[in-house]
């Protein structure tokens, strides 16, 4: 902890940040350090590739609350709202909203880091990008200054906290948004597998629906599994509901880790096919 707190005192000096002996010592103690409004943790490193600590309720609960850390040298966890990433001459950060939408963005084994806590990335420093470790995609980092992180979109943390009311919502609006569903429309980051759009509500959040291909219950009875399942805009599921639209698999956008069942995808276009001939007897 003592080289990666020095680090960043060598950087915040040059930044004309300087911190008492306490912060300093509270740094050393457990690499985390109050700048302004925000509490900030420095990161970990192995083999120069920096690790994150991420919350696993983000993937789990669907949650948005603050990564926390529990340092020996304190007494119960702590949370915290910024990543400080110290590599070779320069000092990034990172808001957690922005890392957990980075998160969402995985391209490869999914369901194996979705259960971990710590997240290894590697940086290119010439391009000030990052991508998860083993994926191709690269996400920017920002350079670490007072007046970058004051630039940080107001983020209203009792809003970020309170799941519960925000799952009340959820349960009052979506009643067969189950947790396979969820699972799904995390999987696509809640973008539309038909149209690729995504609905953004605010700077933090993504709307997005499920549908069962096969739908639930009546008489049709299909079974509440991911295969059976897809992310769409409100705007296509409506038209899927009333079995208004044809799928065709090979131009939808399916993720490696989906195995969307060609079965339930003729059970929709089968019925397509019936409610037009249907329609066109009346």
């Amino acid at each position: 902890m003592t080289k990666r707190a020095s680090l960043i005192i060598k950087h915040f000096e040059k930044l004309g940040i300087y911190l008492n002996e306490e912060e300093e010592k509270k740094l050393k103690d457990t690499c985390l350090v109050n700048v302004g409004e925000y509490t900030c943790w420095v990161v970990n490193f192995f083999n120069n590739n920096p690790k994150f600590c991420v919350n696993k309720n983000w993937f789990q609960a669907d949650s948005r609350q603050k990564p926390s850390i529990n340092p020996r040298a304190l007494d119960g966890p702590s949370n915290f709202e910024i990543y400080l990433i110290p590599f070779e001459e320069k000092l990034y950060f990172l808001h957690y909203i922005e890392l957990r939408e980075y998160a969402f963005k995985l391209e490869k084994n999914r369901d194996d880091w979705f259960n971990e806590t710590w997240w290894t990335a590697e940086i290119n420093s010439e391009t000030d990008e990052f991508k998860w470790f083993g994926n191709e995609k690269y996400f920017p980092l920002k350079l670490f200054s007072l007046e970058n992180l004051r630039k940080l979109p107001d983020v209203d943390d009792k809003e970020l906290t309170e799941d519960k009311k925000y799952s009340s919502s959820t349960v009052v609006r979506r009643i067969r948004d189950t947790k396979v569903s969820k699972e799904i429309k995390v999987m696509y980051n809640y973008t539309c597998q038909i149209c690729q759009e995504s609905l953004k509500l605010d700077d933090v959040n993504y709307y997005a629906e499920a549908h069962h291909l096969k739908p639930l219950g009546g008489e049709h009875e299909g079974p509440d599994v991911k295969e059976n399942i897809i992310c769409v805009c409100p705007n296509h599921h409506v038209l899927l509901d009333n079995f208004a639209l044809p799928l065709d698999l090979e131009k939808m956008d399916v993720h490696p880790d989906h195995n969307l069942s060609l079965e339930f995808i003729n059970y929709n276009n089968k019925k397509v096919q019936e409610t037009k001939r249907v329609k066109s007897d009346r």
